[in-house]
């Protein structure tokens, strides 16, 4: 199925030569198509580019590579325009008369510029107020001006009468002007119309002309974020017809008889028009959208400039960013998302056993019939990548564990916990704290996420640990050349050198394979992409694009939604919860437990909520799971559906630290920043500790509340947050809340 859609791809209307390029290549990262990737690619770039002379021009090169056709497309392409744009600016006297010339479109009707022919027109009889003749309209008039200069156009069959304005020439002329509207039959721009006249709008766009490159804006339409290009010179704002339904299929289109014009004065029926909700920065707006008929740029126009208060000269500084965008960032970088096993320049690794150690090898085990076929892919794959080598005789050998991925294939992995990894000297490298990577990633607007391909295996292992990690499989031993999957220090030798290779990077979170980038604006975001593939593309590693996010407003994130407005349980993760059995035993409920001590950031008194479960697991209780058991089961079931969105840390802001010494089970502590954007507070974290013995007899004899620890509250992420947010006294108060 993979191959039948990458062979049956081809370049979409409105689509650049790049992303073409961009969409190939993902589409070709799941087909396996191993070294005669580079020439299918070509292939099928070169007869799916839906251009017949460009096709012509291509299959006349010499055994082109793929970078030789994409380089001599886009030459082509560059070259067509820029012929196109200069002929038609000769044209013209000047530029200034290019732009502003109202011509009339080869094959447009002589009368009014519509799409028609002359002798159809209803304006045959209508007077021109540039020249005074009869039989064609002003705004399609080829003789001279009159004295007043004004160009405005008369309702047809009009006489004299009191609702005539006389213009400067002497003659009488009726108008009505266009209003503001979000319908198609009206006019965002003073634009004067005839009665029973389609509306023409005007839709400049030179950009080519300029070596400049274009403004692009991020705006949310429906709650998708675009990437719009500002032009003060189009009245309106479009978007290509085919990309409005792929993007909103479930939003309504509208007929329209707008006609939009260039500046060349070429014509054009839109495809329809669609009201949508617009939000940029803190304004929002319902307003109109119209949708054109092949391939075109999304044009951000006056009308929504002026609807949403763009300030061009603040904006232009503050958040306008002349960048490229995400296709074209991938075809720089493409050598990162091409197949195969990256290899890291940075250093290689070993596995540390003490001298003397006994050997252990152990026989193959036998494999499901399921996965039979799926394991000698893989390991036939591992050997023509060079990750596995063939081995006659071997002391260590372990057996083989195959793991079924989300994606059908399977994966490799050596038991090695029967044999180095209890030997082994096992290297040791914090794993970062997720409230050290939330802690990197506040202040973003919106994040990419960057998958690294078979993780540890970029790794190269030195030629004296390689035997250690020798793999027993029913097709015969094999030796690792990259640190497998398995070995105890395989994490921490990975995370380490990640750390070292991101290291003084602002806005990048790593955790082992999964980085994430954010920036404070779109230009921010962008320009640490790239300082993040560079660094990526320097040291010999490779992505999966299949697996990369990029610029999303939301992603998922070790378990957890990640957004601008702050952190939030993942869905997957509690739909687990909710779908959690009761459990059976004390090995169930920890592994309950367990599942919701993962969100326990997010659940306010947690511990006076699970007390009657967490009663059952002290030593020399019998399991008797009775009614409040039940309840209190349930009752944490809700407590993760109505996980607050939590904020991010900013140490810019005062930290409020709310203490509720308990008399009952347990002590709570939320921690917030002194306010969020309403004014209001908002929560940073909620953590808990059950209380018991000493701590609470004081209570329970009607004396003082049980004593509070406060930043000392056992098992509670709230250290970090609060140590050098305030001074001692306001410490003691805190703590004695």
């Amino acid at each position: 199925m993979e191959r039948f859609r990458f062979n049956n791809r081809s370049r979409q209307d409105g689509e650049t030569l790049r992303q073409f390029v961009a969409a190939l290549r993902g589409l070709a990262s799941t087909c396996a198509f191993g070294d005669q990737l580079d020439s299918l690619l070509r292939d099928r770039f070169v007869c799916g580019i839906n251009n017949p002379a460009m096709q012509t021009r291509l299959l006349e090169l010499p055994d082109p590579s793929l970078d030789d056709a994409v380089k001599a497309a886009l030459a082509m392409e560059a070259a067509a325009k820029d012929a196109s744009e200069i002929a038609r600016a000769a044209g013209s006297p000047s530029t200034e008369a290019a732009v502003h010339k109202m011509a009339t479109r080869s094959g447009a009707c002589s009368r009014c510029g519509a799409a028609h022919s002359p002798s159809q027109c209803q304006f045959v009889h209508a007077q021109c107020f540039t020249c005074g003749r009869t039989g064609h309209l002003a705004r399609v008039c080829r003789g001279g001006r009159t004295s007043g200069g004004q160009q405005q156009q008369q309702q047809p069959g009009s006489s004299p009468g009191s609702n005539q304005a006389r213009g400067q020439g002497g003659r009488r002329k009726k108008t009505r002007r266009g209003r503001a509207a979000p319908g198609p039959g009206s006019s965002s721009a003073t634009v004067h119309v005839v009665a029973d006249e389609p509306q023409i709008f005007d839709v400049w766009h030179l950009n080519k002309l300029s070596s400049v490159p274009p403004y692009l804006v991020s705006v949310e339409i429906c709650g998708h974020p675009i990437t719009m290009e500002l032009d003060t010179g189009a009245s309106v704002s479009v978007m290509p017809g085919k990309l409005f339904k792929r993007t909103f299929p479930g939003v309504s289109i509208e007929a329209s008889d707008v006609m939009l014009r260039s500046y060349s004065g070429q014509l054009s029926q839109v495809q329809g028009w669609a009201q949508v909700s617009v939000r940029l920065g803190d304004r929002e707006a319902i307003l109109p959208l119209y949708l054109t008929k092949g391939s075109s740029p999304t044009l951000l126009g006056r009308n929504w400039i002026h609807s949403l208060g763009v300030r061009l000269p603040e904006y232009q500084e503050a958040a306008l960013h002349v960048v490229q965008d995400v296709p074209s960032l991938l075809t720089d970088f493409q050598s990162l998302f091409q197949p195969g096993v990256g290899t890291f320049a940075g250093t290689t690794v070993g596995i540390h056993i003490p001298e003397g150690t006994r050997p252990r090898f152990f026989k193959p085990r036998p494999l499901p019939f399921a996965l039979k076929d799926g394991v000698t892919q893989e390991l036939q794959r591992l050997q023509r990548e060079g990750i596995l080598v063939p081995v006659k005789t071997s002391e260590w050998a372990a057996p083989i564990v195959p793991v079924l991925k989300r994606d059908g294939r399977v994966r490799i992995c050596g038991d090695f916990k029967v044999t180095i990894n209890p030997v082994a000297t096992v290297e040791k490298y914090p794993l970062p704290r997720v409230e050290d990577l939330w802690s990197a990633l506040s202040g973003g607007q919106k994040f990419s996420k960057l998958d690294l391909r078979d993780a540890y295996q970029q790794l190269v292992l030195q030629d004296a640990a390689r035997k250690y990690v020798t793999i027993s499989t029913t097709m015969g031993l094999f030796q690792y050349t990259r640190l497998p999957f398995g070995v105890a220090s395989a994490p921490a030798i990975f995370q380490r050198e990640m750390g070292n290779l991101f290291r003084g990077m602002r806005h990048v979170a790593v955790y082992l394979d999964d980085i994430l980038v954010t920036g404070t604006d779109d230009g921010d975001h962008l320009q640490n992409l790239r300082k993040v593939l560079t660094r990526l593309q320097d040291a010999g590693l490779k992505l999966r694009l299949d697996k990369c996010m990029f610029l999303t407003p939301s992603v998922e994130y070790l378990g957890h939604i990640i957004s601008q407005a702050g952190l939030a349980p993942a869905p997957r993760k509690i739909e687990a919860v909710l779908k959690a059995p009761k459990p059976k035993s004390k090995k169930e409920l920890q592994s309950y437990l367990g599942l919701i001590n993962f969100y326990r950031r997010f659940l306010p008194n947690l511990s006076t909520h699970l007390e009657p479960l967490h009663r059952l697991l002290r030593d020399g209780q019998q399991w008797a799971w009775k009614k409040e058991q039940d309840l209190a089961f349930q009752r944490s079931k809700e407590l993760v559906v109505k996980a607050p969105v939590l904020v991010h840390f900013d140490p810019a802001k005062p930290v409020v630290l709310t203490v509720d010494a308990s008399a009952v089970w347990g002590r709570s502590r939320p921690v917030a920043p002194g306010s969020g954007w309403s004014g209001t507070p908002c929560g940073v974290c909620f953590s808990s500790a059950s209380c018991g013995g000493a701590t609470l007899q004081p209570a329970r004899q009607g004396r003082l509340g049980p004593r509070v620890r406060g930043p000392a509250l056992p098992s509670v992420p709230v250290g970090p947050a609060v140590r050098g947010s305030h001074g001692p006294q306001a410490a003691a108060g805190a703590a004695g809340t």
